[in-house]
């Protein structure tokens, strides 16, 4: 630069919005085959535009936060965990999970990843009750998530 001249400024946006869908049947099976014009997108009632449309089976990634505090001891946090159990069961080979503790502070106790064993493990031997003093409040830690695309 030259002295006393100032660097240009450059502003920019995007006013896009990611809409995810998924469709099923009065029973609950998934409808595929869908294209673009079977779709209606609506924001207060009125048409809005679908710039892009991306079908397929996408995989997921999700954050299962477990209460381990002493409020949830006992059969509250035995539902809970077979409760986590059976979800994580559910999610496919390629879907994506984590497992977070919360209590007077915030774990992860298995980071995000594929490994339905080292989550079930997390939660049969890493859930389990932790008294925290009441001064301590919530100590959040920095958590890194990969973005996925879907």
């Amino acid at each position: 630069m030259v002295a006393g001249v100032g660097a240009g400024q450059f502003t920019s946006g995007v006013n896009l919005v990611e809409v995810y869908a998924s469709v099923t049947d009065g029973q609950g099976t998934p409808v595929t085959g869908l294209k673009q014009a079977d779709f209606e997108l609506r924001e207060n009632g009125e048409l809005q535009a679908i710039a892009n449309f991306t079908a397929g089976d996408f995989p997921l990634s999700v954050a299962v936060a477990m209460d381990r505090s002493f409020s949830v001891a006992g059969a509250k946090l035995t539902t809970a965990k077979a409760a986590a159990e059976t979800f994580l069961a559910e999610l496919r080979p390629k879907d994506e999970a984590m497992i977070i503790a919360v209590g007077s502070q915030v774990e992860v106790v298995a980071p995000l990843s594929i490994d339905r064993s080292s989550q079930r493990d997390a939660i049969a031997k890493r859930l389990r009750p932790r008294r925290g003093r009441k001064s301590e409040g919530f100590n959040f830690p920095r958590v890194s998530l990969r973005s996925t695309r879907g």
